[in-house]
């Protein structure tokens, strides 16, 4: 008996983008509607909310992309490489245990912007180092 894994991957990018798009929506409540903008000018928020909310979410919203047929509709059960998944799916839990607690423009907004920039970086090079690593461990298992 042959499983159908189709609707295994319209599931993935399902949740994978649902957990996205709160992620963005939890970046924006904290970054705009928090604290006084006194204490954190529209610069700095502008600026967390790019590095926190756009940054750590952009790289996974991109490979989460289904191909799309030749009618211009995406395939949203078309099979996916598990290398790619699987670290995507694991940014997005990232991204869930950092929803528990999520960097706000409260008092500290300025360093807190600051470090969003690096957090991005370290976590965007660390899926893509993931994807090669993955990527080559199953080419060497297929060639065998």
């Amino acid at each position: 008996m042959k499983l159908d894994r189709m609707p295994l991957f319209a599931l993935i990018r399902g949740v994978g983008a649902a957990c996205l798009v709160v992620w963005v929506l939890l970046s924006a409540w904290a970054w705009w509607w928090q604290g006084a903008y006194a204490e954190c000018g529209v610069g700095w928020r502008l600026m967390g909310f790019a590095s926190w909310g756009l940054g750590l979410s952009l790289l996974p919203a991109m490979l989460l992309l289904p191909p799309v047929d030749r009618k211009g509709k995406f395939r949203w059960a078309a099979p996916a490489r598990l290398s790619r998944m699987l670290p995507v799916l694991l940014q997005c839990l990232l991204l869930v245990w950092l929803s528990l607690d999520i960097p706000t423009a409260d008092d500290a907004g300025d360093i807190l912007a600051a470090v969003g920039i690096v957090w991005a970086i370290l976590v965007n090079t660390g899926i893509i180092v993931l994807i090669l690593v993955l990527s080559g461990i199953a080419g060497c298992c297929r060639r065998n």
